[in-house]
């Protein structure tokens, strides 16, 4: 059985640090430390998020209470399409290696201690990459059914490249007397 150890963090960073590993987010609910894959359809707590459907209004002019600015970051292309990962084959007293994806590979060059380790990290990191660099933005009235890990999707008033459903990685709200609320919304691609 494989163990992770616990050294010199408190449990919030190595809770953290696990996440980040597994590709997961964390966060404290009800006096305990949860984590959950990115991109699932519900929120940490367990509630089921719904897909918030979002289109541009009609006069989408900065002077429309309604105004949405969109813009997408969409790189040219990947680097890297697969991962590599090494274990230690303890019988056969040698690393081996586990290829997920296909080439270009990007290695990491922690060693674990099993195959099955090493292909779960593996399988993690190339959903990671697979999110890399493909992000929406968004400045649009304020929408309580927009949180982060839910999705929004974007209809066809959207550019093409645009249209579909985003995963939410940060909202952030704001607002005064004068403008209303307003949210910033940060969204990347959904990977299967």
């Amino acid at each position: 059985m494989t163990h992770v150890d616990q050294t010199d963090e408190t449990d919030m960073s190595f809770i953290t640090r696990l996440a980040r590993q597994y590709d997961a987010v964390a966060k404290p609910v009800n006096k305990l430390y949860v984590l959950a894959k990115k991109g699932q359809l519900k929120s940490l707590s367990g509630k089921k998020l719904s897909t918030v459907k979002v289109g541009l209004p009609a006069n989408n002019q900065p002077t429309n209470h309604n105004f949405i600015n969109a813009h997408a970051t969409l790189p040219s292309r990947g680097k890297y399409h697969g991962v590599v990962t090494l274990w230690w084959d303890g019988k056969a007293a040698k690393e081996r290696e586990v290829k997920i994806g296909k080439p270009a590979y990007k290695k990491l060059r922690h060693l674990f201690d099993s195959e099955t380790k090493a292909r779960e990290i593996g399988e993690s990191q190339l959903r990671k990459l697979g999110r890399k660099g493909v992000n929406v933005s968004l400045e649009m009235s304020a929408n309580p059914l927009l949180v982060a890990e839910g999705l929004i999707e974007l209809d066809g008033s959207f550019p093409a490249h645009m249209h579909g459903k985003w995963s939410i990685e940060r909202v952030m709200y704001r607002g005064n007397k004068s403008m209303g609320c307003r949210c910033s919304v940060s969204a990347g691609v959904v990977v299967e």
